[in-house]
């Protein structure tokens, strides 16, 4: 014991700091390591087992049902963004179209949880692009009756003020139902784009209320209720665009009515999102109204120069006209 001094005791204390250091640095560094390889082995796995263009399908087919002139832009490559959490999130564009244009409205958020069965689906629009049109039943679907439908004040002198080198949005309703070739027809002297047209699917008639709080007339098309039909697309065995028809028109009628079902078919029978808008009963009980009522329309989103949309005014039946957004001309025809 007379060896040992205060010296030595110093290096072999920094000797043990140092190797411990050392081992709790390299446990440190595998554990790293080790979460590093789990983590990017589970993301992989998410990925390789996620398929986003199926995502995108369903929720471009929900929303081209659903929500007047709104549809996703997608590509192949968009995967999901990981959190730690390995909660996937994709996020795809939505627009509209005015004129030959589109305008980027907002976007559409997927999100999946780990755990999580079905992702939810979340539509972000703009503020300024945040209202809807509304669509207004001819009669009540349990008797007949016709029903009134509200004017809109105002909106035919909007599209008179603004320059005549703009193009606009417009939708309204008719006070009778048509099939769609027989509005298409009516429409076709008039140098405008129809771009979705709602569907009679049976729905009963919601009371619209005025601001000073009495009935003025029956809407069907309010978010959550009725569908309509206006772009429709094909895809692959991969999700894949293989096809789409942009806009209704009158020679390819049949081929969307077929598109359309089989697209609402397959939300019916392999939703992939947790319920959006409509539950599997509703989907189901309007797939059949669509059915037996042989795609009936009552109204139309449609879209042209300002001063050839204010030539709809002589159209016979038509009612509750709405203007959209306005922009620059871009037009061609």
């Amino acid at each position: 014991m007379s060896n040992w001094t205060e010296e030595k005791e110093k290096k072999i204390l920094t000797k043990y700091r140092f190797t411990l250091t050392f081992r709790i640095l390299r446990i440190t560094i595998a554990v790293l390591i080790a979460y590093f390889l789990v983590v990017s082995g589970m993301k992989w796995i998410i990925i390789q087992t996620t398929n986003p263009l199926k995502y995108a399908h369903d929720a471009d087919t929900m929303l081209l049902i659903t929500e007047p002139n709104i549809h996703i832009e997608y590509r192949f490559w968009v995967y999901p963004e990981i959190d730690s959490f390995f909660t996937q999130t994709i996020k795809y564009p939505i627009y509209k179209k005015v004129g030959n244009g589109e305008i980027e409205i907002g976007e559409v958020e997927i999100k999946k949880k780990l755990f999580q069965r079905k992702p939810t689906m979340t539509v972000n629009k703009k503020p300024q692009y945040s209202n809807t049109f509304e669509f207004y039943l001819p009669e009540d679907p349990t008797g007949g009756t016709p029903l009134d439908a509200p004017e809109k004040p105002g909106q035919w002198e909007k599209l008179e003020k603004v320059h005549e080198g703009t193009v606009a949005e417009m939708a309204f309703s008719m006070d009778r139902y048509y099939s769609m070739e027989e509005l298409l027809t009516l429409l076709e002297g008039y140098d405008i784009h129809v771009l979705w047209m709602p569907l009679n699917v049976g729905e009963r008639a919601f009371p619209y209320m005025s601001s000073s709080g009495g009935e003025e007339g029956y809407i069907n098309y309010v978010p959550g209720q009725g569908l309509g039909i206006g772009r429709v697309s094909t895809v692959d065995e991969e999700y894949r665009h293989s096809m789409s028809i942009s806009r209704p028109f009158v020679d390819g009628a049949e081929q969307m009515r077929d598109i359309y079902l089989v697209n609402l078919q397959g939300l019916i029978e392999e939703s992939t999102f947790q319920e959006h808008i409509f539950t599997k009963e509703y989907l189901e009980k309007y797939y059949k109204g669509i059915e037996e009522n042989d795609f009936q329309v009552y109204g139309a989103v449609v879209t042209g120069p300002v001063k050839e949309l204010l030539k709809l005014k002589e159209v016979e039946g038509l009612r509750a006209a709405q203007v959209g957004d306005v922009t620059f001309w871009n037009w061609d025809e």
